[in-house]
């Protein structure tokens, strides 16, 4: 998207949105979990005053968007990341925290996946990519990801996968040792 020029909030975004319109391609269909990024970096003055800034778009503008293309909208997905980020703010759980979290996680499920010493034909990952430069999963590339995670699921242990990947991600509500199990498992299913 083009750097839009600071004014009115949202007025230019409406502009540069009317220079392409596009049709609903099935009005009908109505929309459940659509994934858009919201943003509002509208002057502030905690930021650096040459700090990159844009105008904002948030669900109303996403609401605006999909109604004035003709599409139905569910917003439950919204409610629930409404819930769960004010759950996190209530029990202290911030970004630094959450990533702090995520790396030690992450890190436990790399070394026991390495420990699990499984023929890499079957099950690797990309070690070159170091931990910290990852987002909130582990991806290892295995041929047979989906029946890797269809057979996990069987087992309680809920993962998703894209192609060969296999994307195994932790939460901050993961303990340790259900990551150790969930490693274990892993390994058996490897084996088989």
């Amino acid at each position: 998207m083009a750097e839009l020029p600071r004014d009115i909030p949202g007025e230019n975004l409406k502009r540069w949105l009317a220079r392409t319109p596009e049709a609903a391609i099935d009005p009908d269909q109505p929309i459940i979990d659509p994934h858009h990024h919201l943003w509002d970096r509208r002057p502030r003055p905690e930021l650096a005053s040459d700090a990159r800034q844009q105008l904002r778009y948030l669900a109303d503008d996403l609401v605006e968007d999909i109604r004035g293309a003709g599409q139905t909208y569910d917003p439950v997905s919204h409610y629930r990341a409404r819930a769960v980020l004010g759950f996190f703010r209530a029990q202290g759980l911030d970004v630094p925290l959450l990533r702090t979290v995520s790396q030690a996680q992450l890190a436990r499920l790399a070394q026991g996946i390495d420990a699990l010493g499984v023929n890499p034909a079957v099950l690797t990952w990309n070690r070159d990519l170091p931990l910290e430069r990852r987002g909130g999963f582990l991806a290892l590339d295995a041929p047979s990801a989906g029946e890797f995670a269809a057979r996990l699921r069987e087992r309680g242990v809920f993962t998703d996968h894209r192609g060969p990947a296999l994307r195994v991600g932790p939460a901050p509500y993961v303990t340790d040792p259900q990551l150790d199990e969930a490693i274990g498992l892993i390994g058996e299913i490897a084996e088989q």
